[in-house]
């Protein structure tokens, strides 16, 4: 079994907003021009929404409407706990595993971020583990982190 990418960043808003941040303000966050599967292009500047419930759809959405499916949100526990199957577009395999978890700490937030079940990929795990550990490092260590920090400015 290969090791999950597991980030983890301190917040200085409270557990009910940084879950917030996370889940329905994913879009101002997301840096949809580098990482999306039309952003790269330029051809297109999505938005990257996700539906806020079990079940509900993690998606990007180009400026002409046509939609990507990215995976699906398995549990929504608000401001402490979210999972997502992670669905690389293309690909028949099993999603991989998306967890992340809100802990107040003192006067913020510790949010951990598990990206796991790369062997769903087959071959592709550990070229695909490798692309996802640096971009975790842009998206979320940067990208969310900064979102946070902005909302309580």
């Amino acid at each position: 079994m290969m090791e999950p990418i597991v980030k983890t960043v301190r917040v200085e808003c409270s557990p009910e907003r940084a879950f917030e941040v996370f889940t329905v303000e994913i879009g101002r966050w997301w840096p949809a021009d580098k990482y999306s599967l039309t952003g790269k292009t330029g051809v297109s500047s999505p938005t990257v929404l996700m539906e806020p419930f079990a079940g509900g759809r993690l998606q990007e959405v180009e400026d002409n409407g046509t939609v990507h499916q990215w995976g699906f949100v398995r549990l929504y526990q608000p401001h402490s706990a979210l999972s997502i199957a992670w669905q690389l577009s293309g690909t028949d395999c099993e999603p991989t595993i998306i967890d992340v978890t809100f802990e107040a700490d003192g006067d913020g937030t510790k949010v951990c971020l598990s990206h796991h079940n790369w062997q769903a990929l087959g071959d592709r795990a550990v070229e695909v583990r490798e692309k996802h550990f640096n971009g975790w490092e842009d998206v979320f260590v940067q990208g969310y982190a900064v979102a946070c920090e902005e909302v309580m400015a």
